[in-house]
């Protein structure tokens, strides 16, 4: 028909504006990416893997370990098995991974002897401070025993030597403090056994006269009282404090 369109130029006119035909339909393009947003699919594990991230042999990947499974045989709260120390901690004072832990007790040892008397109990605790294991710690100790470096024995009777006569102790007060230094009780006694009462009078006696000049301004009832009160302190008895106190009234101290 004149002036009429070819059924070409219809189905030309009948496309969108912008599309040229055997484009892709915009709306086939939205529909696919809606339904694969709705419904991600599911990664299953490849061959070979295991549930988890597990490996084959129970390996973990990145030097993960199993559920409650720590590290270097540790126990449940960081314990450790007797006598060994954390991977890669040394015992104090070794520098050397490889260093001999005997030879660094022993270097401890002496530093401390070298400073001034030790008891066992005092170097053991040094050395167990130090992360020295137990074991080396008693074989190192015993050795030094061996050659009399360390002697209780001798070290309480210097002990009490020096101390009821310079620093006026009593034989109380030196027990307590032998006592606390870790010295068998057999050995406290024996080396107090030397004290005599006369002994124990005039350490009473060197203290009064030391502290009684600074109590000079005070009345009689009070001075005396505070003298009584300091002495009981240093674990003196009632008799010896008794009759040091007299003495002291006497000489009108």
């Amino acid at each position: 028909m004149a002036g009429g369109r070819s059924s070409s130029e219809w189905s030309d006119a009948r496309q969108p504006r912008g599309r040229r035909p055997g484009d892709p339909d915009p709306g086939g393009e939205r529909s696919t990416d809606r339904h694969s947003t709705d419904h991600p699919s599911t990664d299953h594990p490849s061959h070979g893997e295991q549930p988890g991230g597990q490996q084959p042999g129970g390996q973990q990947p990145g030097g993960h370990l199993p559920s409650g499974q720590l590290p270097g045989g540790q126990l449940p709260g960081g314990q450790l098995p007797s006598g060994q120390l954390p991977s890669g901690q040394l015992p104090s004072g070794a520098t050397d991974p490889d260093a001999d832990p005997a030879a660094v007790a022993r270097s401890i040892v002496v530093r401390k002897l070298t400073a001034q008397d030790r008891t066992r109990h005092e170097l053991a605790t040094a050395l167990a401070g130090k992360n020295v294991p137990r074991e080396v710690a008693e074989e190192v100790l015993d050795r030094f025993e061996e050659i009399g470096l360390v002697d209780d024995e001798s070290f309480a009777r210097r002990w009490v030597e020096s101390r009821q006569v310079r620093r006026h102790r009593s034989r109380t007060m030196l027990r307590r403090e032998l006592a606390g230094k870790g010295v068998d009780r057999a050995v406290v006694e024996e080396a107090l056994a030397r004290v005599s009462t006369e002994d124990e009078s005039a350490a009473a006696r060197a203290y009064v006269e030391k502290v009684a000049g600074s109590m000079s301004g005070l009345d009689p009832a009070v001075r005396r009282r505070r003298l009584a009160d300091r002495l009981a302190r240093r674990g003196f008895g009632a008799e010896t404090i008794g009759r040091i106190l007299k003495d002291t009234d006497d000489l009108g101290l």
